[in-house]
């Protein structure tokens, strides 16, 4: 999904990078597209859960109560 599908459409939107990438489990059905994501675009930070772990080198994680703006 994240190369066939969110990489096309962020590129439709002239958006050439993610200031940062958010995921909140490592379930397919929301990390399965970060290694597609990762190689299209640069990334900023990256946020996720331990359960995340192709995401967790270098990523931050998330804490109950936090907010991004």
């Amino acid at each position: 999904m994240g190369r066939s599908v969110v990489v096309p459409v962020l590129k439709h939107l002239d958006i050439e990078s993610l200031d940062a990438l958010i995921v909140s489990h490592g379930d397919t059905d929301h990390a399965g597209g970060i290694p597609g994501i990762m190689a299209a675009l640069p990334v900023g930070r990256r946020y996720g859960s331990e359960s995340v772990t192709d995401f967790q080198q270098g990523a931050e994680f998330c804490v109950a109560g936090q907010s991004w703006t």
